[in-house]
């Protein structure tokens, strides 16, 4: 194959490719039984919408909150208090990965440095998990009783 058909190959590849994309552009995107069609689910929707609608209506409104949240320190402290329920299995599976690092640290001081370092950086992230959420809860404790 010569240089000039192997050119000709390179240069016509994306006219080829340019012709398929003025093709799909020149197509109509909405034709007439697209329109039709999308219509009918429009006026479906809004009929089932309308119908299933006034059921809702008889039901009253209930507070999703339970009154523990009633006030913004309490949603606070029982948000933390969620954060430190799932926190709190994320701690120990890292304070077990921690340990299987001393141990597989066999006296390689690197090893024993990077295993103390995640050790430490699990605690500190505990201790400020926990004492945010003791922090939290004694602030919403003091707001409660200065408020009765």
């Amino acid at each position: 194959m010569s240089i000039f058909k192997k050119l000709a190959c390179v240069v016509a590849e994306p006219l080829r490719d340019a012709r398929r994309i003025v093709q799909y552009a020149s197509r109509p995107a909405l034709s007439a039984p697209r329109i039709r069609s999308f219509l009918n689910m429009l006026i479906v929707g809004i009929v089932v919408w309308g119908i299933a609608l006034p059921v809702y209506a008889q039901t009253g409104l209930q507070n999703p909150l339970n009154s523990n949240f009633s006030s913004v320190p309490a949603f606070i402290a029982g948000a933390l208090k969620a954060l430190a329920m799932i926190a709190l299995p994320i701690i120990t599976l890292f304070l077990v990965i921690s340990g299987f690092l001393f141990i597989t640290a066999q006296g390689n001081q690197q090893k024993l440095d990077t295993a103390k370092k995640n050790f430490y950086f699990v605690i500190i992230g505990a201790l400020l998990i926990l004492g945010a959420w003791i922090l939290a809860t004694l602030i919403a404790g003091t707001i409660s009783q200065l408020t009765r």
